[in-house]
């Protein structure tokens, strides 16, 4: 059948192209044949045919041509005489190979195509080539008839420049008719004259468009030629629905008409492809990254570097294209129209309905090796292992001839990673980078502020959305001020709903799942809040789809997908993956996470709840900020009755004093707590504010009022035997404890931290016993006993690390730094004191950054750093006066007087302020040392009977509070009279 349609094809060209030459003033009987090999009118004939125009010495050639024109109402051909003018020259010729070429006054219905070369011919690779020879016989002259030869390619005659055919009959008149492949549908020479003595063999003038190019003719013999074939391949399937289509649909997407151009992963592409070892691209990304896009462009640079190249688009995403029938005939058609190859459609057609056998795939891929394509293989995802397998082989069939061939490339574009087999070079594909972003809109004449270019940039993954942001006004406004975008475009909509709406079950709850989460998610989260069937396959599927990227950090949706995906999803199925990822974070202790999802699902009596029962522990990982800006928030919005009001103003109380003792704002922190103590719902609950109240007061040095608080405290939980009574009762003797320390009654101190030590060990409180370790450590180091006090403070931070609790680890860094100051090793005493400086900074706790401050100044006075030591006081004491902290403050001030004192500058002021200070909160220790190094000072400024009296003030002091050490060091100094010292300082 298919054999049939390209002989009918071509004889229905050869009518209207073949023509038969009269040369009347010659010989009126004379007859020759030509044809035209374009519509412009340029027609080819033997050149004896026509020599004595040449010698004439006029290049203007009148001739009498007799044709057939076909009748419009399909009647029989009638023969037409045409006198036409033809231009010519003798450069136009060749009466060696005996063939001329003329420029005709008058445009062809029908015209045959040049074969683009004869190289192969000539070097004898095609000698099976099937050809039809055509010509007109000079024994009837009646009719107009084109006689049809069929003939075998002999052989070439590389003197003569001519092809040796031979065919069945030959007759005189033929000369100058086409010699035609017929398995190109291309002419590859014309008849050279007769000779009596040839009877099965003939000769063919060389003919192709290399050869007609070199003459500088105003003809592109490509497009001439793709012309023609389209004809051909138009004709062929016109007999056939599915084929037709195909040629319909047989074109690359064009691209955009406004585009980002050369963007360096279209350099990459191109850069691959071109390898010489290069087995194809494998574009690999989410829907809507611009694969498509890139691959069309890419293939377009790599066509213009190929001369007479093209393109075979097939896209997977069109179920008609899954099948390797389709592949093969389009393929096919594409080397019929772009590159003359018939046999290819030939081997299919002649296939039947089975076009997938070994022959077949054979014949096209060995056309496919031979010819110069590019190839793109678009959305290969939509290819099943099971269900296209032998698509996929095809696939790598292609890959390898191609790859052998190295005249083509090949580029993949898919969602998911490459099939088993395909070796093409993986170039991932993730849309915009945040540069492209912003040249793209300037090519829209569209421009942003910083802040709204970094949200549109979110949205980069999709250059689908991009486009719609350029496009879109009030949606770029949406996204650009950072608001909910899930509603998007209609455009946007429809391209959603065609990409997500039908995703398998377990698919689109991982998915959404991942979009209500909205940060990347840990395997663990997304099984938990998904609760999908088949979890751990359906992962999998998703990370070879591209929308769930796994990232170091867990897996996560780009912005466009998310908004995608929560589009597509009814409301009821989003509330509840929401609930679910509310409980699941409260029970996983991301209790901040958890209260967002609760207010995000209209349940903010929850949320506050959740806030208020967990508000320290979200304190001490450091989230301070965005627990008070949470729970401000809630109250803004509630509309509840009375009685809920009431308790969430209670709430609401008891967390800002919270967050405000946490920052060192001490003064507002015991407004707060003394409101939340009038409200407070019960004994305990206000027996747990008192304690808060005493931490609060102790902070903010009055000492005597924090005491009282803390009593009141454990009278009101004496006797209960709840748990979380128990913790407070510890918490509260813990608060009397750092009392008992501060004015240097070590011994009780002792006693009620080890006695909370063992309550917490009973109740399993991790972030009880860091405190209850801190505080033995602080005693031992006060008493002098490095080893112990290491020990313990390392034991507290072990126990703050097991609960993730930053307020305590910061602490322990510092008495860990203490030690090692204090023992001179002040390399680690650095790095601790500064990596507690850092986590204080994160948890913006101004009044513990302050002891990390005066930490480090007090080494680097240790190293005689003097200077760097004052700006550490200096900034300490900036700090410790925003939070009204008399203790601390005298701490510094006294820091400062020894810094100056060092460099043999005394500035007394500074250690009367500090004394007064110390005397006003009886801080015994601290007067104990204050008097040692004001003593020394004296001692430096000649006042010795005032130094020396100051030095017994403070022996006598030390020996009432039992502080060994100091006792000592006092003993010391006295017994030399002129002693002066820089001992390290040692606050509690």
């Amino acid at each position: 059948m298919t054999r049939t349609a390209l002989q009918r094809y071509v004889a229905e060209q050869v009518q209207h192209a073949v023509v038969r030459i009269r040369e009347e003033l010659v010989d009126p009987e004379g007859v020759a044949t030509g044809f035209f090999i374009d519509p412009t009118g340029y027609l080819i004939t033997a050149f004896h045919s026509v020599k004595h125009r040449y010698f004439s010495g006029s290049s203007v050639l009148p001739m009498t041509i007799e044709f057939d024109v076909s009748d419009p109402n399909g009647f029989p051909a009638t023969p037409a005489r045409h006198t036409v003018d033809a231009y010519t020259t003798l450069e136009w010729t060749d009466p060696k190979a005996d063939w001329a070429l003329l420029k005709l006054d008058f445009r062809p219905v029908c015209y045959l195509p040049l074969t683009k070369s004869n190289a192969d011919r000539r070097s004898g690779d095609l000698s099976d080539a099937e050809l039809r020879v055509y010509g007109f016989n000079v024994t009837d002259q009646s009719r107009a008839k084109v006689t049809v030869f069929k003939g075998d390619y002999a052989g070439y005659l590389t003197e003569k420049k001519r092809h040796l055919v031979s065919y069945i009959v030959r007759t005189e008149g033929q000369s100058g008719g086409p010699v035609i492949d017929m398995g190109t549908g291309s002419v590859i020479g014309s008849v050279v004259g007769y000779r009596s003595r040839e009877v099965l063999t003939g000769e063919a003038a060389d003919l192709d468009q290399s050869l007609l190019g070199s003459l500088g003719l105003d003809l592109d013999f490509g497009a001439v030629a793709r012309k023609w074939n389209v004809g051909a391949a138009q004709s062929i399937c016109s007999n056939d629905d599915m084929l037709s289509s195909m040629l319909e649909n047989a074109i690359s997407p064009s691209l955009p008409v406004t585009m980002l151009a050369g963007r360096e992963i279209v350099k990459k592409v191109v850069s691959e492809a071109e390898e010489n070892d290069s087995s194809g691209v494998f574009l690999y990304g989410s829907g809507g990254s611009g694969k498509t896009t890139i691959a069309t462009e890419a293939a377009g640079i790599l066509k213009s570097r190929r001369d007479a190249s093209s393109i075979f688009y097939h896209d997977f995403a069109a179920e008609v294209n899954r099948n390797t029938s389709s592949l093969l005939q389009r393929l096919s058609l594409n080397l019929l129209m772009h590159h003359s190859r018939y046999s290819p459609i030939m081997a299919c057609l002649d296939a039947g309905t089975v076009v997938h056998k070994p022959e077949v795939v054979q014949t096209v891929l060995e056309a496919a090796r031979e010819q110069a394509v590019v190839f793109i293989f678009d959305n290969i995802h939509f290819l099943s292992p099971v269900e296209h397998s032998e698509m996929l082989n095809l696939l790598r069939g292609v890959e390898s001839a191609i790859k052998v061939g190295k005249n083509s490339q090949i580029i993949f574009a898919s969602r998911h990673t490459p099939p088993a087999g395909i070796r093409a070079t993986v170039v991932p594909c993730s849309g915009f980078t945040d540069t492209e972003v912003a040249g793209f809109l300037e090519l829209h004449d569209v421009g942003l502020e910083s802040r709204e270019l970094s949200n549109v940039c979110r949205f980069g993954s999709s250059i689908v959305c991009i486009e719609e942001i350029a496009r879109s006004p009030q949606w770029r406004q949406k996204v650009a001020l950072g608001f909910d975008t899930s509603d998007g475009t209609e455009s946007l909509q429809n391209y959603w709903t065609d990409n997500y709406a039908d995703l398998p079950e377990a698919e689109h709850n991982v998915l959404l799942a991942a979009a209500v989460i909205g940060r990347p998610a840990t395997r663990d989260e997304l099984e938990e809040i998904a609760g999908a069937q088949n979890f751990a396959r359906t992962l999998e599927n998703l990370q070879r789809d591209p929308p769930l990227v796994r990232y170091t950090d867990g897996y996560s949706l780009h912005a466009d997908v998310e908004s995608a995906v929560l589009f597509v999803s009814d409301r009821e199925k989003i509330s509840s993956i929401r609930s679910k990822a509310a409980k699941h974070f409260v029970s996983t202790r991301r209790f901040i996470e958890g209260a967002r999802h609760y207010i995000l699902l209209a349940e903010t009596d929850e949320a506050l709840n959740v806030l208020y029962l967990y508000r320290e522990e979200i304190i001490t990982t450091g989230l301070v900020g965005e627990l008070e800006k949470l729970a401000v928030s809630i109250t803004e919005d509630l509309s509840l009755d009375s009685i809920k009001r009431q308790r969430s103003s209670y709430h609401v109380n008891v967390i800002t004093a919270s967050c405000h003792t946490a920052r060192g704002e001490y003064e507002e922190a015991l407004s707060r707590w003394s409101h939340s103590i009038r409200t407070a719902p019960d004994d305990s609950a206000r027996a747990a504010l008192l304690r808060r109240l005493g931490d609060a007061s102790r902070m903010a040095s009055d000492y005597t009022s924090a005491a009282g608080h803390y009593r009141d405290a454990t009278k009101l939980l004496e006797g209960s035997q709840a748990h979380a009574d128990l913790t407070e009762f510890a918490a509260a003797s813990i608060g009397l404890g750092k009392l008992d320390r501060l004015w240097a009654n070590y011994p009780a101190a002792h006693r009620r931290y080890a006695d909370a030590r063992a309550s917490y060990v009973a109740l399993f409180e991790r972030s009880g016993l860091a405190e209850a370790e801190f505080g033995i450590g602080e005693v031992k180091r006060l008493q002098s006993k490095w080893n112990e006090s290491e020990t313990a403070y390392a034991n507290s931070r072990e126990h703050a690390d097991s609960v993730g609790n930053l307020e305590r680890r910061a602490y322990a860094l510092w008495g860990l730094g203490e030690v090692c100051r204090l023992t001179g090793r002040t390399e680690e005493a650095i790095d601790y004191h500064r990596s507690g400086l850092d986590i204080c900074v994160r948890l913006g706790d101004r009044r513990s950054e302050g002891w990390a401050l005066l930490g480090i100044g007090q080494v680097e006075d240790s190293l005689r750093r003097n200077e760097v030591a004052r700006a550490a006081y200096e900034e300490a004491l900036r700090l410790f006066r925003q939070t009204r902290s008399s203790t601390e403050i005298s701490h510094t001030l006294l820091s400062l007087a020894e810094s100056y004192r060092a460099v043999g500058e005394i500035r007394e002021s500074l250690y009367e302020e500090s004394e007064l200070l110390y005397k006003k909160l009886n801080l015994r220790h601290c007067l104990i040392q204050h008097g040692i190094v004001k003593a020394c000072a004296l001692r430096s400024m000649g006042q010795r009977r005032r130094g020396d009296s100051t030095l017994k003030a403070a022996h006598k002091l030390a020996k009432r509070c039992g502080i060994e050490s100091e006792m000592r060091l006092i003993e010391s100094i006295l017994k030399v009279s002129d002693a002066t010292v820089l001992p390290p300082l040692n606050f509690p």
